[in-house]
């Protein structure tokens, strides 16, 4: 389980921005409204993601909302999390079979699933996948193997694997 240690600030004039819900939708509005902004919170100014090492205080709704994320993660999940669709960004709503399965995950180290192969997880190198290409627009099928070292982690050892995986994909046929 998580704990969620209080933080106590040491020394407020350190020179550092304390950042809080209010400054940051602030920073937000004027972004939207066209102004370059130097000093925010986000990670190359993109308001999805924050900098890393920057100090924010919690208001009490805040902190108790961190908590009770901390110890429940379903609860968690089903206000928090979102999954993207065609539509957009979406909250979910978890089944009652993933909220067990999350609440295994969370109270034992050690699980074991005994689950149907068309629940969308994949684990052959060769299954095939169809994807659509963002520079020409065309789908094209490609073996989730091809894909993830292709796209995901792009290195000289995932290259080579893939290339390992055509060759004994061709010598078996």
């Amino acid at each position: 389980m998580f704990k969620v240690k209080e933080y106590k600030e040491e020394s407020e004039d350190d020179g550092r921005v304390i950042w809080t819900t209010d400054r940051v939708n602030k920073v937000l509005d004027a972004m939207e409204e066209g102004y370059n902004l130097t000093d925010h919170p986000f990670y190359e100014g993109n308001p999805d993601y924050k900098k890393g090492n920057i100090t924010f205080e919690y208001t009490d709704f805040e902190f108790s909302e961190i908590k009770k994320c901390a110890k429940d993660i379903v609860y968690f999940a089903n206000t928090y999390c979102q999954v993207m669709t065609d539509e957009g960004y979406t909250k979910i709503q978890l089944r009652p079979y993933q909220e067990r399965v999350l609440r295994s995950y969370q109270d034992n180290r050690w699980n074991i699933f005994m689950a149907a192969r068309q629940i969308g997880k994949c684990h052959i190198y060769t299954t095939k996948i169809t994807i659509k290409n963002k520079k020409t627009g065309k789908e094209e099928e490609i073996c989730i193997g091809d894909f993830y070292y292709r796209y995901i982690n792009p290195s000289f050892l995932g290259r080579l694997k893939t290339r390992l995986y055509k060759l004994i994909e061709k010598l078996d046929r």
